[in-house]
């Protein structure tokens, strides 16, 4: 039996020693050389402009998700290997089924009443596939992402996408016409398709480079499934604004002992220069500190001759931020696909 640890969620996308895939099996039939024809009348398009990359996006919003549940630790093999005696089908299952184990601990209450399952596709041709699905997806008419996975290379000598990838895309949008990505890869190469469903309107597609393909494979799905689910359900960020009490009010500014004497008026005019400089949570309690807060508000005000109007230019000194403020460190080291 293989045993359990508990790990930190991002910790699954980078401590995993992944093999190289196997071999694909020869083709028993002449077909994976000839020219597929299909039915689909899409036009791809390369999407080249840097401000409307989608893969950066939900990878970045992936990163912010599993950067919020951070603290949290899921239950992970101890020792999780892929092992490379594998069949192609066993060897996308080892990347893939571990998804829906994060999803499946990460949730909130709400969703995943019954738990989300991986499902593996086989459109002939040579072309394996797999999907998400759970029960939440039919009752909240939700669309998971696809997975293709085919010999030889996505693209032909020109550029342009091979018709054996054109094939296995209409056969993947025959199955789920309202996918809105599709993720093809012969475990070297990495291209990302967005169905016209999804903004912008037309379809497009993203070629990812990666040293780590396989690797790459299981956070980008991760990211495109994420994407198309509800923000902040299959991966229960903390709202503390939402679940805590009506009547609990939470920290912000400096944090303020009510039982201390009230300052002088002067001396908060001399040293507090912004709203943050008071404790939200004593002004809401007290009187006397609410009303000195006014006070310092209108004495704020008849500090300033000219009262700042729309398209005016504002010129400041900075108040040397470097030594008022800590540096900032990273939660937990970055890992790049590349």
């Amino acid at each position: 039996m293989c045993s359990t640890s508990l790990r930190h969620p991002h910790q699954i996308f980078s401590g995993v020693s992944v093999p190289s895939p196997p071999p694909w099996p020869a083709p028993t039939s002449p077909s994976l050389s000839q020219t597929f024809t299909t039915s689909s009348s899409l036009q791809w398009k390369e999407s080249k402009d840097q401000n409307k990359k989608r893969v950066a996006r939900v990878l970045s919003h992936l990163q912010r998700n599993l950067r919020s549940v951070h603290k949290r630790k899921v239950a992970w093999p101890a020792e999780e290997s892929i092992s490379p005696n594998l069949s192609l089908s066993e060897y996308l299952m080892a990347i893939l089924r571990p998804i829906v184990d994060l999803f499946n601990q990460l949730h909130s209450p709400n969703v995943l009443k019954t738990p989300m399952e991986y499902v593996q596709l086989d459109f002939g041709e040579s072309i394996l596939g797999a999907t998400f699905t759970a029960e939440d997806f039919k009752i909240q008419c939700l669309t998971a992402p696809i997975v293709l996975c085919l010999p030889n290379s996505l693209f032909d000598s020109k550029g342009n996408i091979s018709s054996h990838v054109e094939y296995a895309l209409s056969k993947a949008l025959e199955f789920k016409p309202l996918t809105p990505s599709i993720i093809v890869t012969n475990f070297k190469d990495i291209t990302v398709f967005f169905a016209p469903a999804c903004n912008p309107p037309e379809p497009v597609f993203e070629r990812v480079s990666s040293t780590q393909s396989s690797l790459a494979l299981r956070v980008i799905s991760t990211a495109c499934l994420n994407d198309a689910l509800p923000a902040g359900h299959y991966i229960n960020v903390p709202r503390p604004d939402m679940e805590v009490g009506g009547n609990l009010i939470l920290p912000e500014g400096p944090p303020q002992d009510p039982k201390q004497p009230l300052l002088a008026d002067e001396q908060v005019f001399a040293t507090h220069y912004r709203h943050s400089d008071f404790d939200f949570v004593t002004l809401v309690r007290d009187r006397s500190r609410a009303l000195q807060f006014f006070r310092w508000h209108e004495h704020v005000q008849q500090q300033c001759s000219n009262p700042v109007i729309f398209a005016l230019s504002i010129h400041s000194t900075p108040r040397k931020f470097q030594q008022t403020q800590r540096h900032i460190l990273r939660r937990y080291n970055a890992n790049h696909l590349s």
